[in-house]
């Protein structure tokens, strides 16, 4: 008697392991073992989506697409405004030519389809020629096409913050 119960104790640890239990690995824990450990939070995947843009088969035109949109729209609402008629444009490196001056503004694109104006920073020249720059950029950027997807970091959607530089020419053109 003595023996069976030593042998169902030495027995009995084995039938409970783990490895034992049945359960098999799961494909989703290899995945996210295998991610690398840092994220780079400082990019998305993918940018928001326009309806313009909801056609684009690939992520890259997508991501151009956004870009083009959001540009000439904007470009477009602020040049709509008879103080910046042909005084307005936007691009990627600062003007250095005679009475121009770049401000910058800093879009946030919410996880929940909004868009604002988070900060600008404006150069005291702009100011004082435009008082109420800040209102005809609100205003420019409330105007924008209607956002269907927000951006994506991992198929997650975020929120997301774009800088662009404006570039004012306060000589007449």
């Amino acid at each position: 008697m003595y023996i069976r119960l030593i042998i169902l104790i030495a027995l009995l640890p084995a039938f409970f392991s783990c490895e034992s239990s049945g359960k098999q690995n799961d494909p989703a824990d290899r995945d996210i073992a295998s991610l690398p450990s840092e994220i780079d939070f400082s990019t998305v995947d993918v940018y928001p989506l326009f309806r313009a843009c909801n056609n684009c088969d690939a992520y890259e035109k997508q991501n151009r697409c956004f870009e083009n949109v959001l540009l000439t729209r904007l470009e477009k609402n602020l040049g709509a405004d008879p103080a910046f008629s042909k005084k307005i444009r936007l691009k990627n490196k600062d003007d250095h030519s005679q009475n121009t001056f770049t401000l910058y503004v800093d879009l946030l694109f919410s996880r929940d389809l909004k868009v604002s104006i988070v900060a600008s920073s404006i150069p005291p020249e702009i100011l004082e020629t435009y008082p109420d720059i800040e209102q005809i950029l609100k205003n420019a950027v409330a105007q924008l096409p209607e956002v269907v997807q927000p951006a994506l970091k991992r198929g997650i959607p975020v929120s997301t913050r774009f800088r662009l530089p404006i570039v004012i020419s306060l000589k007449e053109q």
